[in-house]
């Protein structure tokens, strides 16, 4: 729904119902729509240098101008950014950074891993450029101290707008990698749940790729 057609909404049942007033202003507040910030407005474009529209402006850099917007108005652009499904459709990245990354606490991570050889050094940190986490898994076997996995989350898989949730880790000490990849659902706790199952899975595979390693070294 454009922001227009909420306020639209809300006044005409302010009207009818004077009673709900009081609550409703609050929404007649809310900041206004992307589509009317970039009104009129002309942006660089990185591959020619010239400022035009925003609809003549590369895929790549109308992606970024919205999620720097949607980042600095939470609750515009007709409310996607208060609405987790709505903000998933819109920019699967913004979704991820605003929702699901602040669910995959070291907690949750230490608890997903037990069992597997691996424990997280800290949380992880965030790029804010690549709205995506990047985090190490240290060993608890004393063979491979030292040799920890890298592992990194994001809101999409290269395609952008393809709403999907993905895992990559890395194997330094023996030059090997993995990812997994799944649908995002718009439910941050279900997404994060389904983010640290793909962690655990793909450790449990990165421990055995180090035992077999190890075995084939003594033969």
């Amino acid at each position: 729904m454009e922001n227009r057609d909420l306020r639209r909404a809300v006044i005409k049942l302010a009207i009818l119902h004077p009673e709900f007033r009081k609550d409703l202003v609050p929404i007649l507040k809310m900041a206004k729509s992307f589509e009317d910030a970039i009104k009129g407005k002309k942006f660089k474009n990185p591959e020619t240098g010239n400022m035009v529209a925003f609809t003549s402006l590369p895929n790549d850099e109308q992606k970024k101008i919205r999620s720097r917007w949607v980042a600095k108005n939470p609750r515009g652009s007709g409310g996607a950014g208060g609405n987790p499904k709505e903000l998933m459709k819109e920019d699967s990245d913004a979704y991820f950074a605003q929702h699901v990354s602040g669910e995959i606490s070291k907690k949750k991570l230490t608890d997903a891993l037990k069992g597997t050889g691996f424990a997280p050094r800290g949380k992880g940190s965030f790029d804010k450029k690549t709205k995506s986490v990047f985090l190490l898994l240290d060993p608890t076997d004393k063979e491979d101290r030292g040799s920890p996995l890298k592992v990194y989350l994001s809101g999409s898989y290269m395609t952008e707008g393809d709403e999907t949730g993905h895992i990559s880790i890395q194997d330094i000490s023996l030059g090997t990698s993995d990812d997994h990849r799944h649908d995002l659902t718009g439910d941050p706790k279900k997404d994060s749940e389904n983010m640290l199952k793909s962690i655990r899975e793909l450790a449990e595979d990165a421990q055995e790729y180090r035992r077999e390693y190890r075995k084939s070294r003594k033969k």
